[in-house]
């Protein structure tokens, strides 16, 4: 098998420290070598009444090397840092230190960067990342022609991507727009919105997704704390609108309703009829 370049994290989880306890090494080597090796695993078991570790792993195998932006501008070891650290960031929050009694028992995250355009892989050029259980496959081509902070946005999509990980999904039965919306307001809360979303308020349906729906969350959140968490929770193993009536006392739609009220922007007055008609301009 050809060589990858591998890095890998590995993490210490604590039930009884919603924190995380972590201890990391970058290791470069072959998919082989490392993908499941019992003698690291060993070296780094964890005490007793610990969560297992999880082993995160990238892989690079974006093309031009020395042209490729996520090796220039983001890096390997920056990538499975961020990883990780969105990873532990979504366990915590959306757990909240219940792992791994309530969540998925997961001992790996993978992350793949790679060329969507010549793996024939969705809708390219517009196609960012595609999540897969605990296998994360990033576009490289995103990444190569992003306009602006790529190192920012690549952050901010690891977010994303980490929550599609660790989240329930109802059993397929969940809006496809409340997934993609739980996983940007993850992206929000942890403070990587992305440049191109746009304002709070925005949106026609409170289930279109990503940051429309984020926005939404957020602002159901706020009415109170721990909802998002409450809500991933209830749909482990299926979902109902009536979750929001559950929760916050109100069906999604009053929520939705008033929520668009709250940032309504008011029309500006309109300007008072010319009482004479103004001189024509000379040219």
């Amino acid at each position: 098998m050809s060589s990858m370049k591998l890095f890998l994290v590995l993490i210490l989880a604590t039930i009884l420290n919603p924190g995380l306890a972590t201890r990391s090494a970058a290791i470069f080597g072959t998919t082989t070598s490392w993908s499941n090796s019992r003698a690291k695993a060993a070296a780094y078991a964890p005490p007793a009444k610990q969560i297992p570790f999880i082993i995160y792993k990238l892989k690079d195998n974006s093309t031009s090397p020395g042209n490729s932006r996520f090796e220039t501008e983001i890096g390997r070891t920056y990538g499975v840092q961020t990883l990780a650290t969105a990873s532990q960031y979504v366990v915590g929050t959306l757990y909240q230190g219940q792992m791994p009694h309530y969540g998925k028992d997961y001992s790996e995250v993978v992350v793949v960067i790679e060329s969507f355009n010549q793996a024939r892989i969705g809708q390219y050029p517009l196609a960012v990342a595609s999540t897969v259980g605990n296998n994360i496959r990033l576009n490289s081509d995103y990444i190569q022609h992003f306009n602006g902070d790529v190192k920012y946005e690549f952050t901010g999509i690891m977010y994303h991507e980490s929550t599609h990980v660790w989240q329930w999904n109802g059993n397929g039965m969940a809006p496809a727009g409340l997934i993609n919306g739980i996983a940007d307001y993850m992206r929000l809360k942890a403070g990587w919105p992305s440049v191109n979303w746009g304002n709070r308020g925005s949106g026609n349906r409170w289930d279109e997704g990503y940051d429309i729906t984020a926005y939404f969350l957020e602002y159901c959140n706020a009415i109170k704390e721990g909802f998002v968490p409450e809500l991933n929770g209830m749909m482990k193993d299926d979902y109902s609108d009536d979750f929001f009536v559950s929760i916050l006392g109100k069906s999604v739609d009053e929520l939705w309703l008033e929520y668009k009220l709250a940032y309504a922007i008011p029309s500006p007055s309109p300007a008072p009829a010319p009482t004479a008609m103004p001189p024509s301009p000379s040219y």
